[in-house]
């Protein structure tokens, strides 16, 4: 009786194991996939860490950055989306520190993962870079203003962003209304 308790017991410790087992391979296979989405990036971007332990750590951003980015995408609660881009190894600290001038935002991931749609979130109105609104436009849904942005074409929709237009705020979406200046001859 007492041998047919201890086998009872240990072959369930052995499915527990296995199953353990299991979800490591699955965590692995994972971390296989993300870590073969970072070395395809890294070439893309022609990103190359001084050592190990920086690509190491630039590698957990980008798996924390990535699935932020789907988590979003995902949750299907907005009309536009994020995606990977030249910033994904990035902190949203770093990312603000380096090309908006250090202020503080809302939701920075949004605005250093943006990737196409009209954009309708939260950013706030303080100023931090320039940025050239070159048209508006119209979908079926909003009206927008099509910006040009400074940090690179491989960021939004190659360097641009729609931004919703006619908002209740009279600084316009992210205060865009605000410090509007043109040339004058």
């Amino acid at each position: 009786m007492a041998s047919a308790c201890y086998y009872a017991l240990f072959t369930c410790f052995l499915i527990i194991i296995s199953r353990i087992g299991d979800a490591n391979g699955y965590t692995n296979a994972l971390d296989s996939e993300i870590a073969r989405k970072h070395e395809l990036w890294m070439a893309e971007h022609g990103r190359v860490y001084k050592d190990e332990a920086e690509k190491a750590r630039r590698f957990e951003i980008f798996k924390e950055n990535v699935e932020y980015i789907e988590d979003f995408n995902n949750a299907g609660k907005h009309r536009y989306t994020l995606g990977v881009n030249l910033f994904a190894d990035l902190t949203s600290e770093e990312f603000l520190a380096t090309y908006a001038s250090g202020f503080k935002k809302p939701e920075p991931e949004i605005e250093e993962s943006l990737r196409g749609g009209i954009f309708h979130g939260s950013c706030g109105t303080a100023v931090n870079h320039a940025v050239t609104v070159i048209g508006y436009g119209e979908s079926s849904k909003d009206k927008y203003w099509i910006v040009k942005n400074s940090w690179s074409s491989k960021w939004g929709e190659n360097g641009y962003i729609r931004m919703e237009k006619d908002v209740p705020s009279p600084s316009g979406m992210c205060g865009i209304t605000e410090w509007a200046v043109y040339p004058t001859m």
